[in-house]
Formats: structure tokens, C-alpha cells, sequence
């Protein structure tokens, strides 16, 4: 299913990476937030969630995603499935 690419830019815009995080994943740094990275082993949390760019980004491993990224990562979505959702 193709979906249109203003449908895909009011996604993210609207979307919140905050949001994606069940409560006691992160813990408010500064601005942002941390918590553990799901790409690698993290003993500390090294993912950092941004309000401010709606991104995530691990300086461990070097990985980051917007929501929908994340939706696709975290839960082996399709895109279209994590703009629908």
C-alpha cells in the first residue's frame, strides 16, 4: 500500500518519540531523556530520547530512528504499518 508523502510528513510531525516509551523506560536527562538501547547489550542507558528533534540516537552503537523508525525497529513493522499506527 502506497501512502501518500504528505500523509508521511504529518505523521511525523504529530508523532512523539516520548510517547513510544512505556513508563520506567526513561529517565529525564537535562532535556531529553535516556534508556537502555535496544540494539545492543547496555548495561547503562546509552539510547537518547530527543522532544526536541523527536529522534532517538545511541552513541554506543550508533543507531537512531524518528517514531516511525522506531515503531519498525522495536516491533518488526512494515513502514506502512508504523505510519498507520
Amino acid at each position: 500500500m502506497r501512502i501518500h508523502d504528505d500523509t508521511v510528513a504529518q505523521v511525523r510531525e504529530r508523532s512523539r518519540i516520548v510517547d513510544l516509551f512505556s513508563d520506567g523506560q526513561l529517565k529525564k536527562t537535562g532535556r531529553e531523556f535516556v534508556a537502555r538501547c535496544p540494539w545492543h547489550d547496555d548495561h547503562r542507558p546509552s539510547l537518547t530520547v530527543s522532544p526536541r528533534t523527536n529522534r532517538v540516537h545511541c552513541f554506543v552503537c550508533a543507531r537512531g530512528a524518528d517514531a516511525i523508525g522506531w515503531l519498525q525497529e522495536v516491533h518488526g513493522l512494515t513502514f506502512s504499518d508504523a505510519v498507520q499506527i
